[in-house]
């Protein structure tokens, strides 16, 4: 028996349509999402930092964070958490969405920064673990998205696909749709995730002389069966095409030799529509502390299991 859990994983931290409008005259940001074919687009208010400070005596950037009525307040980093730089002459710039740390050299700012966030690029890296914070903040306050539209480029990347000649979706989205935040404007409400996929390929054997190694699943299958299971399952509200006849399709992976396959979001992301929410959970199996949804393809059959269930499972096992 053959089956096959798949990941979806973010390329690039979560942009705002305004700020993937910047990023996409940077020639290197362009090549470094290059590898996503896979996209979706979602609504959220904006995040911010408030009370924001550089606290010289500590060495740590204190602050608050705000997303409309949730405020969390007396939360700080230490640089060296960040970037080493406490060896270094350094500028700090901060901003109610940015923070940019530099080297100075003779006063001036020497090359790129040597950390710099947006603020949904921080959390970004809070839940991929590459620092923390002190005080009391959960991540998940802040990464809870209405989703809109899931979308798929099988002849280029998906940045090319939504900016390089216009993209449908993505225009009837900033056209139809109201600001959450009235003093806000859409273009900064609307995030766009650009995802890979990655197989984790799982054989199941029996006797010694059975054994069946998993081979690697071809990419355009993965991308193109990964669409429709969401987009089936979620029935995002720009997707005219809702895939009811999924798990069946050609360029998919029914039929491809798997007896079972299966979606989970490796991010600390919550994905909402009308008719369904996905809950996202980062490196997983490495750490079983929090549980995400998983969507199982078995046969016809499509069954979405999710992170209650899932940790029920765990606790009886």
């Amino acid at each position: 028996m053959k089956s096959s859990i798949n990941f979806l994983k973010l390329v690039y931290p979560p942009v705002s349509n305004q700020c993937a409008e910047w990023l996409w005259k940077d020639p290197v940001v362009r090549k470094f999402i290059r590898r996503s074919k896979l996209y979706m687009l979602a609504h959220r208010q904006e995040v911010l930092f408030r009370d924001y400070r550089f606290n010289e005596e500590s060495y740590r950037f204190e602050f608050s964070l705000s997303m409309g009525d949730i405020t969390r307040a007396g939360l700080s980093v230490h640089l060296d958490d960040l970037v080493m730089c406490s060896d270094k002459e350094i500028e700090i710039e901060i901003g109610p969405q940015i923070l940019r740390i530099w080297a100075l050299e003779n006063g001036e700012r020497a090359g790129s920064p040597l950390y710099w966030a947006t603020t949904d690029k921080f959390l970004y890296d809070l839940w991929r673990k590459r620092f923390s914070v002190s005080g009391v903040l959960d991540v998940r306050d802040f990464t809870k998205y209405h989703l809109y539209y899931v979308g798929i480029s099988k002849k280029q990347d998906s940045f090319s696909r939504l900016f390089k000649n216009g993209h449908k979706n993505r225009t009837r989205i900033l056209s139809n749709e109201a600001q959450i935040t009235p003093t806000a404007r859409l273009t900064d409400e609307i995030f766009i995730f650009f995802f890979d996929v990655e197989d984790l390929g799982i054989a199941h054997f029996g006797h010694a002389d059975e054994i069946d190694l998993p081979t690697a699943t071809p990419k355009e299958w993965l991308i193109a069966d990964a669409e429709k299971a969401f987009v089936k399952i979620l029935d995002s509200k720009y997707n005219e095409e809702k895939y009811e006849n999924y798990p069946h399709g050609e360029d998919g992976l029914y039929g491809k030799g798997l007896d079972r396959y299966g979606y989970i979001l490796d991010e600390d992301i919550e994905l909402v529509t009308a008719r369904h929410s996905f809950r996202g959970v980062h490196d997983y199996f490495s750490n079983q502390s929090a549980h995400p949804d998983f969507i199982f393809t078995e046969g016809d059959a499509v069954t979405v299991v999710d992170h209650e269930t899932s940790a029920a499972y765990s606790r009886d096992s």
